[in-house]
């Protein structure tokens, strides 16, 4: 067993484990970064749990170390993907050049015509409607579909598409009455 993670929370290393289990309890009440304000509140209660769960598996405490690979040597000049081998990125099927050249990615016909399917100009619509009668257009057309709604004897379902009818036409008023410099 490790006498490191025993010291971390100040045991002896012939402490019970019900004794430890009290002792972390107790710990993690003190050092749980919601409950302790303190800056480095989090790094001990980390290094508490885990000297803590070092004890309860009976196994050493081992540094945590980070292992840093090195880059892949090939790169994706479009989607910067990196590659051990290979001579074509899957993603954008351009061939791939070495880390830290200034190779510019090549144009790509599926890009080129994303853009052009983009700068392209709108069909018109059918009919245009004034951007200022589209709320009381279709709040006229909710305020029919509620009186047929009354005749077919849905009588709560047309109340509630009026009221739906008459909060558009508030809102509406109330944005019209709306300065521009408010908005």
């Amino acid at each position: 067993m490790s006498e490191r993670a025993y010291r971390i929370l100040g045991l002896s290393p012939n402490t019970p484990k019900a004794e430890v289990r009290k002792v972390w309890q107790r710990l993690a009440a003190e050092l749980h970064p919601d409950v302790n304000p303190a800056p480095d509140a989090t790094r001990r209660f980390r290094r508490a749990l885990r000297a803590y769960r070092t004890i309860m598996a009976d196994r050493p405490m081992a540094r945590r170390t980070r292992a840093r690979r090195a880059p892949a040597p090939l790169v994706c000049p479009c989607c910067h993907d990196g590659f051990t081998y290979g001579s074509e990125c899957p993603r954008c099927v351009v061939p791939l050049v070495a880390r830290g050249s200034k190779t510019k990615a090549p144009p790509t016909p599926e890009v080129d015509a994303l853009i052009a399917e983009l700068e392209r100009p709108k069909v018109p619509p059918l009919f245009a409607i004034d951007p200022d009668m589209r709320v009381p257009l279709l709040a006229s057309l909710l305020a029919v579909f509620a009186w047929g709604q009354a005749q077919i004897g849905m009588t709560m379902l047309a109340a509630m598409s009026l009221s739906f009818v008459v909060v558009a036409l508030a809102g509406e008023a109330i944005r019209r009455r709306t300065p521009d410099w408010l908005r």
